[in-house]
């Protein structure tokens, strides 16, 4: 049996205006009393945001406390580098930094809180004053010296941390176990590393993080002791004293040299209910009993780091889309096969080169082909992995196919089926995604009024896995339909053709006659060469210029072909002359010879507009 796990996102802070109720009790300690605050010396703190892997069993129901948390400097905090605080901030601050949050004006762990000098704190938080604006008082801080974490090309060194506690708990796996269950350095078969990896097609290379052989417990491991206590002291106190030792003995201020730290506790005592909690875009996470070596825990936590929001299902939950890990998928030590979800693929470096934008408004009806991520690298394959729809807002939708195959084989909803995933920030940023559906062959879902007008129908046209599914590789025909909206075709202003007479005409001459001009739409338009570069008077569409799958015709030889006959020779040469005799064969004489080939092959005869 897998452990069930719900995640939850903390924003870690409360506000001051009410009893903190529900999440935020578990999590709070009793404030301090007013003769232990201390006052500022710097007047900003860079905003942090915190989201967990939260156990379900007997845990409340209500986990959606928001809150937010402050990295101090250090000269507020005795010199101590990398110390969280909550934000102790009102109602009306709180809504403020929650919406700079999903509307991408606040960047965690880069923004800063400009909460001026001689502000109150002490270990139960940054005491925000009430009459601070927040809005006027967050600023992006793009600075060029700060190193922005959130990377996922290139090599990521990592430092893993073994906590022990003044009283000696500590995890019973060894230094090198701990190391194998994240880089596999021992053989673990699946690991942190080694998913990181397949998921990246190798553009994203988790290693161990570079020790002093005079302080490492094992390539990438060191041991540190904490003068608290397990029993007795939140995730705030346990976290701060952990970065504070690790900043003593390596004697550097965290991150250092490593791109994200994760950090190995024995177990929680005080306000649990989590598996493992990590900063979003930033370089800490923390791991508790068993769930540190669980890959789909480990994977989701650096999707955090990476700047990825949690991934809801078809219930409009917060965490309920099992087709990727930034949902909530059961998990274990090896079952971790599994990678994100369309709209996370979109936002990730991984898969630029077979990513596909396709715009409604502009292309009212587009099919396309998809493969799955496991095939993003098939040398045969030129199909994209993810399809964005523009709406023309911040909030967009995203297809994929979830081929649950190789390194996605042991998804845990919807496999082999097309996904549509809907989120904000235009994909590109930090945001909650939301399922919105996910379809068997010949199913279809509609977003009613899309542009406020016209609905949009997604259908699946055809999954076709092949005949061996374990090599072939599969393909989603997905169609995407703006139902009545205009054409989006124009015609083109040089092509020109030879009518029934001979005579050469262009796009015009078919609507130049209002008595005429029907039939010779309905005769004219169904020639390839016409169709296509007519586009606004054929009522075609760009989108939808494709081969057709079935088609066939006879030669003059008697032999029956397809489509790709007209382009299968290794001779450029031997193609052109074939398209040149069959694409446009009839077009200029008797209207019943054999015009079809171009209007069947539009892409082999080189109609389709580019």
């Amino acid at each position: 049996m897998f452990s069930k796990i719900v995640l939850c996102l903390f924003f870690t802070g409360a506000a001051l205006s009410a009893p903190m109720t529900s999440a935020a009790n578990l999590r709070s300690s009793k404030v301090e009393s007013p003769r232990n605050l201390k006052i500022s010396k710097v007047s900003e703190c860079t905003i942090m945001v915190a989201s967990d892997v939260r156990i379900l069993e007997g845990v409340s129901e209500h986990l959606e406390e928001d809150s937010f948390e402050c990295e101090m400097a250090a000269e507020d905090m005795d010199m101590e580098s990398g110390q969280m605080l909550r934000l102790r901030v009102n109602q009306g601050q709180l809504a403020q930094l929650k919406k700079m949050l999903k509307d991408g004006d606040l960047i965690p762990g880069e923004s800063k809180l400009v909460h001026g000098a001689n502000v109150k704190f002490n270990s139960d938080g940054l005491f925000v004053p009430p009459g601070l604006d927040i809005a006027t008082n967050v600023r992006k801080n793009v600075n060029k010296k700060r190193r922005r974490l959130a990377k996922t090309l290139g090599t990521k060194p990592i430092l893993v941390v073994k906590v022990t506690d003044n009283g000696g708990l500590t995890r019973a796996e060894s230094p090198a176990v701990i190391g194998d269950d994240i880089f596999g350095t021992l053989g673990d078969p699946v690991n942190l590393a080694s998913q990181m990896k397949a998921c990246s097609f190798g553009k994203l290379n988790i290693v161990p993080g570079a020790i002093h052989s005079s302080k490492k417990a094992a390539p990438g491991v060191i041991k540190v002791r904490i003068s608290k206590s397990l029993t007795s002291n939140d995730r705030y106190a346990i976290h701060n004293a952990v970065t504070s030792a690790v900043n003593a003995k390596l004697g550097i201020s965290l991150p250092g040299p490593y791109e994200q730290v994760m950090y190995v506790v024995e177990k929680c005592y005080v306000n649990c209910g989590y598996a493992a909690y990590a900063y979003i875009n930033s370089w800490m996470s923390v791991y508790v009993d068993r769930y540190y070596k669980q890959v789909g825990v480990q994977m989701h936590e650096l999707g955090h780091s990476f700047n990825l929001a949690h991934s809801g299902g078809l219930n409009g939950l917060t965490y309920t889309d099992h087709t990727g890990l930034m949902g909530n998928p059961l998990y274990s030590d090896d079952i971790g096969k599994m990678c994100f979800n369309a709209a996370k693929n979109w936002q990730l470096n991984w898969y630029n080169d077979k990513k596909l934008l396709v715009n409604p408004l502009i292309n009212p009806t587009t099919i396309v082909d998809l493969v799955g991520i496991a095939n993003y690298d098939t040398t045969a394959n030129s199909h994209p992995v993810v399809v964005k729809i523009e709406t023309g807002t911040s909030t967009d939708q995203f297809i994929g196919f979830n081929r649950a195959v190789g390194i996605n084989a042991q998804n845990d909803e919807a496999d082999n089926e097309v996904t549509i995933v809907q989120t904000g920030n235009n994909g590109e940023n930090y945001s909650q995604s939301q399922l919105k559906a996910h379809l068997i062959q010949g199913e279809s879902y509609t977003f009613q009024n899309w542009d406020n007008v016209h609905d949009l129908i997604i259908t699946a046209l055809d999954i076709d896995l092949g005949a061996n599914q374990a090599v072939d590789i599969a393909v989603a025909r997905v169609s995407i339909t703006l139902e009545g909206a205009n054409p989006c075709g124009v015609d083109s202003s040089s092509f020109t053709f030879k009518n029934d007479n001979g005579f050469e005409q262009d796009c015009a001459w078919l609507t130049k006659n209002a008595d005429n001009s029907a039939n010779r739409i309905a005769k004219y338009c169904e020639y390839g060469s016409v169709k296509w570069a007519c586009q606004a008077t054929c009522d075609s569409c760009a989108g939808t210029c494709a081969d057709s799958s079935t088609f066939a015709f006879t030669l003059n030889s008697g032999k029956t072909k397809n489509c790709a006959y007209l382009l299968q020779s290794s001779d450029d040469a031997i193609d052109l002359k074939r398209t040149e005799k069959y694409c446009n064969r009839g077009a200029e004489t008797a209207p019943t010879a054999g015009f079809e080939v171009g209007a069947a092959c539009p892409e082999s005869c080189g109609f389709c507009p580019v």
